[in-house]
């Protein structure tokens, strides 16, 4: 976990990531405008794509480690989400409009269609606007290549 004050970290991004830096100005300047949203995309598509941890944290002299005590679960995967959310006498994490027969520990999230299952086990179903992800829970990290392989055939707009 990380703990710091925003200048503190932003002088960090400047001098590790520059590239970052001046997209988070560039998105700054575009905060509550109808423009917020594309240039987001637009920065996001095009910065590097490494870790805090990498980019900037193993590059600073401006570190303190503290020992903590307390629990902490990083969720950077849609089965993280599902291990820490509320389930269902089967198991299912659900949100949205559904009916499930005979399906047991999925994740199924999706505010924009009713979704219906029969005979499931163990996916990971998200619904957006304009995709649909279907995986099985145990392969969910694998979503992070599959986003690449998005950016490498120019389907940002599903991202």
């Amino acid at each position: 976990m990380f703990v710091w004050k925003v200048k503190t970290i932003l002088s960090e991004i400047e001098e590790s990531l520059p590239e970052l830096y001046d997209g988070l100005l560039d998105i700054e300047k575009h905060l509550g405008t109808d423009t917020e949203a594309e240039v987001i995309h637009k920065v996001y598509c095009q910065i590097k794509n490494i870790s805090i941890d990498y980019g900037v944290m193993e590059h600073s002299a401006n570190v303190f480690v503290l020992k903590g005590d307390f629990s902490w679960n990083d969720v950077g995967s849609w089965e993280e989400v599902y291990k820490i959310s509320r389930k269902d006498s089967n198991e299912n994490v659900v949100i949205g409009d559904h009916l499930l027969l005979d399906t047991n520990g999925c994740l199924i999230d999706s505010k924009n269609q009713f979704i219906a299952t029969i005979g499931l086990e163990n996916l990971i179903i998200v619904e957006t606007e304009d995709a649909l992800l279907i995986c099985p829970r145990d392969r969910a990290q694998e979503v992070k290549e599959l986003v690449d392989a998005m950016k490498r055939k120019k389907m940002d707009q599903y991202l």
